[in-house]
């Protein structure tokens, strides 16, 4: 994600929810785009799903950072670590 990628994702939902206005809901891979739809979904009250009831998403974090529809912890920079020491431990090379 660079610099500006926020802005950018918003700019996208927003697009999307303009080209599909019946859109009820999103189902995203990532903590950050979950954030960002979820930002646009504020901004626009008069849907007629709130933004607790239209995201569903992976979340790094074990609480969501709002409600959400439905969510999984799936802590990536837990187990990027954990897999880090996993290959850089001495393991015998029979394997």
């Amino acid at each position: 994600m660079s610099e500006g990628w926020e802005k950018q994702i918003e700019k996208h939902i927003r697009k999307m929810l303009t080209l599909y206005p019946d859109l009820t809901g999103f189902v995203v891979s990532t903590q950050a785009t979950a954030e960002a739809v979820y930002k646009v979904l504020k901004e626009l009250p008069d849907r007629e799903f709130s933004a607790e009831e239209s995201i569903a998403s992976l979340l790094e974090t074990a609480t969501p950072p709002f409600e959400a529809l439905a969510w999984v912890l799936i802590p990536g920079k837990e187990m990027g670590q954990k897999a880090r020491e996993i290959l850089l431990a001495d393991h015998p090379a029979d394997y």
